[in-house]
């Protein structure tokens, strides 16, 4: 994944470091589609608020359609 600043002014903190939570929600969604990752293993450096938002939205997205293919 390719770190990406935010681009649009007053959200600046969006390119502080993501958070602990972030990473957990991303653990547990990793985890739920199948392909867990260990939380305390290093993360990418920049890894920023904006980045984690992506992930986690691209990770339930790819949830979703992993249970849409199941349900058939």
């Amino acid at each position: 994944m390719e770190h990406e600043d935010f681009p649009v002014k007053g959200f600046e903190f969006m390119n502080e470091p993501a958070t602990d939570e972030q990473k957990r929600i991303i653990a547990d969604l990793c985890e739920k589609r199948g392909t867990p990752i260990d939380i305390h293993a290093q993360w990418p450096d920049p890894f920023t608020k904006w980045d984690a938002g992506n992930m986690i939205q691209i990770l339930k997205e790819s949830i979703e359609e992993q249970q849409k293919h199941n349900t058939y």
